[in-house]
């Protein structure tokens, strides 16, 4: 779970994430990826190409590892 500062910030993520799941967009980049939270629901969503980009590479291992728990390839 990604923090939210405020409810109606959380809801709009859960909204996008659910969308990009659904629509599938054949390709993503994900600036500022922090979890890969995004670019993970376009995995599961089947998109062809993701790229998570962050200048933080301890941010980018949690992303891999959040990919790991719900069973995708980073």
């Amino acid at each position: 779970m990604d923090l939210a500062f405020t409810p109606e910030e959380q809801q709009f993520r859960e909204d996008i994430r659910a969308w990009v799941r659904e629509h599938g967009p054949h390709c993503v980049l994900n600036t500022f990826a922090y979890t890969c939270a995004f670019g993970l629901n376009a995995t599961l969503g089947k998109a062809q190409t993701v790229k998570n980009v962050d200048l933080s590479r301890k941010v980018l291992h949690w992303g891999q590892e959040n990919y790991s728990l719900n069973g995708a390839r980073a």
